[in-house]
This record gives C-alpha cells, structure tokens and sequence, in this order.
C-alpha cells in the first residue's frame, strides 16, 4: 500500500469539503460560461472550487490580457460566493529543445503567475510537455528542469505554488518526481491528472507511491477504449475505464485533503448537467467511504 503522506503537506485551505476533500470543476466543463455563471453553478451543486483553465478560448477573462481591476472583479466574483479558485491552469510547457522557446515560456509564465497573485489562488498550473523524440531524455530532463527552476525561484517572491501535471511525457511519474527533486523547491509541486497516468499504464498506488510529497491537487475525468484498446475516447464520468474509486480510496489513505477537480476530457453537450452529474457520482463515491 502507498506510503502515507503528511496532512500538512497535502491539504489546502476551504472551508467546504465532502468525506474529507473539496471539489471543484474546471472552466473546461463550460468554456461558455462567465465568471458569474461558473460561480452560480459551483454553489449551485455544491462545489467548494472552480479552477480557471487560461489560454484556452473560455469566458471567465482570468487571461494574459486582462487588467488589474478586471481580475479583482473576478476575485471578487468568488470571493462573494465563498466559492474558492482552486487553481490557475495554464497551458506552459517547457519541453522544446529551443532556448528560445522556453525563455519566451518561461516570460508567459511569470505573466500568469502575476494574475494568479491578483485572484489571491493558491497554484498555477504548468505542463512539462512532450519530450521531441530526437532528444534524449535525460538532456531533456536538465533543460526542462532548468526552465522549471528559473520559474520557481520567480513564485517564491509570490504567494502561489507551481504544479507540474502529470501529463504527455509526464505522465509517468517517475520522470515527474525526478525533476521535482532536481528542481528542489516547495514552490514546485505537482498536480496528478489520475485519467493520463492510467492511460500510461502506471497503477494508481504506484503514481501515489511516487508523487505523495508533492500532490497538491487533482485532475479526474473518464475514458473507454475502442479499436481492441489501439485508442481511447471520452467516456462519461464514472462509466469508463478509469479506477476513479481506487483514486479517491488512495488518496484518502495517503491522508490527502485537497482539492479534486471534475476535468472533463471534451466540452459535455450540457454542461450544467455534466457538472451536476460529476458532483451526485463524486460525493456518493466520498461518502460511501467514511
């Protein structure tokens, strides 16, 4: 069984939370709603949390573009709802093998991480990215590690904390977990999309077992296999092949009090519905096992 991890370590703040977790849903479950419609639906259904997906076409304004006095609305927004903004995902990676490349993501990066002092949210969201298959691996891991480490020492004069997600390359999480250690800051941590690391094939005690210092917060959506298992599609939440039980089973046992975000794969054809539904299955599957 996954070694247990600290409380300290693992949780973040909120008051609302369900068998011991909070949940919350990504702006990609309704790219079409606005600061205040996210908002409605979260209290609505009972979530503690919206994460904002930037950089990827949605409404909520939290982008690289936005003023000061805008993302103080939005912080307001939630602020007035006791609705949490649970995270800030941005879609930086570092895994070109261009200098160039990075350094212009790295700038982004530091951009983000400034609004992300604005709403007053706790991280910020990053990917590794997939490695170029003519690079080796471990030169990747030294750049990327790099890049990463110029990026935490920037958060450390910041309130929010970096989450590498376990994602493309990453989703192995021992690649993951090395450069963590590399980068060796508590600004780094990382974010496990439990749905990648089981489609890399890694159990989701093993992924526990690797990353347990370093999970602040959780990614979950469902996916079922076709074409004798050669590809996948989304599945509804919770009707796929994704152990989302085990996940949440492991976590508990590992004493994680964080943050689980419904994080559909594709936009649902109701959101509002998509939502409700991830809370009914979520909260049942939480409050089962008290």
């Amino acid at each position: 069984m996954a070694k247990k991890s600290g409380k300290e370590a693992l949780s973040s703040d909120g008051p609302v939370t369900i068998g011991g977790f909070k949940l919350c849903f990504t702006s990609a479950a309704a790219p079409q709603w606005s600061v205040e419609e996210l908002v409605k639906a979260a209290v609505k259904h009972g979530y503690a949390g919206v994460e904002l997906v930037a950089g990827a076409g949605g409404r909520h304004g939290a982008e690289l573009d936005a003023k000061s006095d805008k993302l103080r609305g939005i912080r307001q927004v939630f602020s007035d709802a006791g609705v949490g903004i649970a995270c800030l995902a941005t879609p930086i990676s570092f895994h070109a093998a261009d200098p160039a490349a990075r350094a212009a993501a790295l700038k982004e990066l530091e951009q983000y991480v400034e609004i992300a002092e604005e709403l007053a949210t706790p991280y910020v969201r990053v990917f590794g990215g997939d490695i170029p298959p003519e690079v080796e691996v471990a030169g990747a891991a030294d750049y990327i590690s790099d890049s990463l480490a110029e990026a935490a020492a920037f958060a450390e004069q910041r309130s929010s904390c970096l989450l590498v997600e376990t994602f493309g390359t990453f989703r192995n999480s021992r690649f993951l977990r090395e450069i963590v250690k590399q980068v060796y800051s508590p600004k780094l941590q990382a974010l496990w999309n439990v749905p990648e690391t089981v489609r890399g094939l890694e159990p989701v005690t093993d992924t526990f077992d690797s990353l347990c210092d370093q999970i602040r917060h959780v990614h979950l959506a469902d996916y079922e296999y076709f074409e004798e298992r050669t590809a996948v599609a989304p599945a509804p939440f919770g009707q796929g092949f994704v152990p989302i039980g085990q996940a949440i089973e492991t976590l508990r046992t590992g004493e994680y009090n964080g943050y689980l975000a419904f994080d559909p794969a594709e936009i649902p054809e109701d959101s509002d519905e998509a939502v409700a539904e991830a809370m009914t299955l979520l909260k049942g599957m939480l409050e089962g096992g008290q």
